[in-house]
């Protein structure tokens, strides 16, 4: 209990004076929908964030089609409830096994159709994973790797980021 109200006052310290994000602890795409029907009627989120969608129960068929389901299942939400729903998957170990972190839409583990029934996908590497010493330990690597609405911007395909790991924060790499 003193631990969990520790964090719970960090958490409340680190928001002062802005809404507090709600957190809430889902464990099938059931609990999904029905969190996010109440608390777009309570509290008018805007924003949803599934960590991580591949953990979600579903009893359908096998994980890929459990997994699809639950893809479309949350897109089918975000458009009832126009909320935007940023959904973290794991990627398949295959990439670290590449000389350079170079994603593509395949890697997505057990994906289903999350790539078909997203509107933007990318993906982020942090380096301090380690397998290259020369690279600092607090780049990150974000990838665009598919944007419904449009091509990528400007031609950037990739975006390095400075990662703040005690904080969990992102910023541009300078």
């Amino acid at each position: 209990p003193d631990h969990k109200e520790r964090i719970e006052q960090q958490i409340h310290d680190y928001y002062r004076g802005y809404k507090p994000p709600l957190f809430k602890a889902v464990t099938s795409i059931d609990d999904v929908e029905n969190s996010v029907r109440a608390y777009k009627e309570f509290y008018g989120v805007k924003l949803v964030v599934v960590d991580y969608i591949q953990l979600l129960r579903n009893p359908r068929g096998s994980r890929y089609e459990s997994v699809t389901d639950i893809s479309q299942r949350l897109k089918a939400l975000t458009i009832q409830y126009n909320v935007a729903i940023l959904g973290l998957a794991q990627a398949n170990r295959e990439i670290e096994s590449r000389p350079e972190p170079i994603f593509s839409l395949g890697d997505l583990k057990e994906s289903g159709s999350l790539e078909q029934d997203a509107d933007n996908v990318f993906s982020l590497w942090w380096h301090a994973r380690g397998r290259n010493d020369s690279i600092p330990p607090a780049k990150a690597r974000m990838q665009f790797l598919k944007r419904r609405n449009g091509g990528r911007r400007d031609g950037i395909e990739m975006v390095d980021l400075c990662f703040d790991a005690p904080n969990q924060t992102f910023y541009p790499w300078e």
